[in-house]
């Protein structure tokens, strides 16, 4: 079975190299490291985020839209 790591893993392969191919700017978002701060990394092109313990990403995500001045330039 897949571990949450690995599956990870895969799927910032995976966006890493459409990103670069098609030249867009990513960041994706991951629920919970063993911080207690959010901790903020890279995978090649894409910008990675684990938010800290009792944050979901869904309202790390929510929270910096909120903000952003252009929250309409991000999907």
């Amino acid at each position: 079975p897949k571990t949450i790591r690995k599956a990870r893993e895969q799927l910032l392969f995976q966006l890493n190299e459409r990103a670069t191919l098609l030249n867009l700017s990513v960041s994706v978002v991951f629920d919970a490291s063993a911080e207690d701060s959010r901790y903020s990394s890279h995978y090649g092109v894409i910008g990675v985020v684990y938010t800290p313990k009792g944050i979901s990403a869904d309202d790390l995500i929510i929270q910096e839209l909120r903000d952003c001045s252009s929250p309409h330039h991000y999907t």
